[in-house]
């Protein structure tokens, strides 16, 4: 019973790595997935909000920090009074026609 535990273990640990490695991944772009602005036009326009990172990043945690500080300085400038919006950040960078840069940091 010892060694079906152990063999299950490794199987576990092994079954982990691969090709979905997020240590390979590079953040290039940020994108607003949904607002919840009170008229359409400001979700419409919201939504359409994509910036490509000036630096490929590594680290998701670093891309959603620098992501988050991009939309929220996007909501300041442009409400007075900010509503909630979802953000991600992603492999590829954002279509011609909705990019924008986010500066070095």
């Amino acid at each position: 019973m010892k060694n079906i535990f152990y063999v299950s273990i490794v199987m576990t640990l092994c079954s982990c790595g691969g090709e979905n490695n997020l240590d390979e991944v590079s953040f290039l772009s940020c994108q607003i997935n949904s607002s919840h602005a009170l008229y359409n036009a400001d979700r419409k326009t919201d939504m359409a909000q994509c910036w490509n990172t000036s630096i490929a990043y590594t680290s998701q945690v670093l891309a959603v920090q620098s992501c988050g500080r991009q939309v929220d300085s996007y909501l300041g400038s442009r409400y007075e009074d900010p509503h909630t919006v979802t953000y991600s950040v992603e492999s590829s960078l954002c279509p011609t026609e909705a990019s924008n840069i986010i500066p070095n940091e």
